[in-house]
């Protein structure tokens, strides 16, 4: 009976001893898509994001979603290819990518929030 009342004892050490965790809570949006289906690559502290969607074309473009629920994303187009993704979003609300030219070379792209301007990378 001492070896029972041993692993008891034991037993309820080992279970009061483990650290309380918090649970996570998660808020799951909708992205929004231009014309198919859409992934976000990116989330800032403010609750943006970048990705992609699929347009009515069915190229992938980039795109920019402002954290409002009400916002629809917006897209970012090309530099004259056919496809541009958004990978990278800072909290100066600036998206960082790739797209295709229009001799399909990959070319890097700057997209600014504050003034829709988009530099590609030369």
């Amino acid at each position: 009976m001492s070896a029972l009342r041993t692993c008891a004892v034991l037993a309820l050490a080992m279970i009061a001893s483990r650290p309380l965790v918090a649970q996570v809570e998660y808020t799951v949006w909708d992205l929004g898509t231009f014309d198919g289906e859409s992934f976000g690559y990116a989330l800032n502290n403010s609750g943006e994001t970048t990705g992609k969607s699929k347009t009515e074309a069915s190229q992938f473009h980039a795109f920019f979603r402002q954290a409002s629920l009400l916002s629809s994303p917006t897209d970012l187009g090309t530099f004259g290819g056919s496809e541009s993704f958004g990978y990278g979003l800072n909290d100066a609300h600036q998206v960082a990518g790739w797209s295709r030219d229009a001799e399909q070379n990959f070319r890097a792209f700057r997209w600014n929030d504050s003034n829709g301007n988009s530099s590609p990378d030369s």
